[in-house]
Parts: structure tokens; C-alpha cells; sequence
């Protein structure tokens, strides 16, 4: 098993990550991650018990998250309820389908690729917007 690396160094990566995407981003979109949104989000991933919670999250959605999801599932069957699901079209390849992959989980699912990159909202608002109106 592969040893996670260290806060820190998970943090540093994630921020220099998340600058070269929103500048790329930028730089194809004029309404991407502006630089105040990037800075909320830069000053989120620089608080240390902010990195540590986020590490948490990871690691216990490869444990005891899946553990207890996968008990539901078996328990409950497939969701019933409508459900969207947005992903970033840069991020995921095409195939597997994600929508596939979570009918799995849920009987009623629709979504698409947003073209984005990691955040759809900031980067892709009025397509965001358009599939949630088209949505509900």
C-alpha cells in the first residue's frame, strides 16, 4: 500500500494545482475563477486544520464511508430520488459513463459534462445554472 504524503506537502501541491487550472481556465474563459475566489479558496487550503479534515475526508471515503455506503446500498437498494449529477468534462474521461456508474446507486439520474475544470460553479456558471433550471 502506497503511504499517503504528508499534509503539507498534499496542501502545497493542491494550491499550486488549483493556480495552474484557474489560470488556464482564465485564460479560455473570460468569467473563470476569478483571482478573489481563488484566494478564498488558496486561504481554505492553507489552514492547517482545514488540510487535516480534508485528509479525513479522503481517507475515510476509502473506509468507513465506503463501508457504511455500500451496507446502505445493500440494504436499501437504489435511490428513488431525482437526482443531478454535474462533472467537470475536463477531469473525467467520457467512458466509463459517470451517469452509468451511478445508476448504480440511483434509479432516477441525469447529468452531463460541464466544461470546466475542477470547480463548475465559479468556472461554468451559466451552464451550471442552465442544467440545474433544466433540472428541477
Amino acid at each position: 500500500m502506497r503511504r499517503p504524503a504528508p499534509k503539507s506537502d498534499r496542501a502545497r501541491r493542491r494550491r499550486l494545482s488549483d493556480r495552474r487550472a484557474a489560470k488556464r481556465n482564465q485564460e479560455q474563459k473570460p468569467r473563470a475563477l476569478r483571482e478573489a475566489a481563488l484566494a478564498a479558496y488558496a486561504q481554505a487550503f492553507n489552514e492547517p486544520s482545514r488540510i487535516h479534515a480534508f485528509c479525513e475526508d479522503f481517507r475515510a471515503g476509502e473506509g468507513a464511508d465506503r463501508e457504511q455506503l455500500l451496507a446502505d446500498k445493500q440494504a436499501a437498494g437504489r435511490s428513488s430520488t431525482p437526482t443531478l449529477l454535474l462533472w467537470s468534462a475536463a477531469h473525467f474521461p467520457a467512458q466509463p459513463s459517470l451517469l452509468e456508474v451511478w445508476r448504480d446507486w440511483a434509479s432516477d439520474i441525469r447529468g452531463e459534462a460541464v466544461d470546466s475544470g475542477h470547480y463548475l460553479a465559479e468556472e461554468a456558471p451559466d451552464a451550471v445554472l442552465k442544467a440545474l433550471e433544466d433540472f428541477l
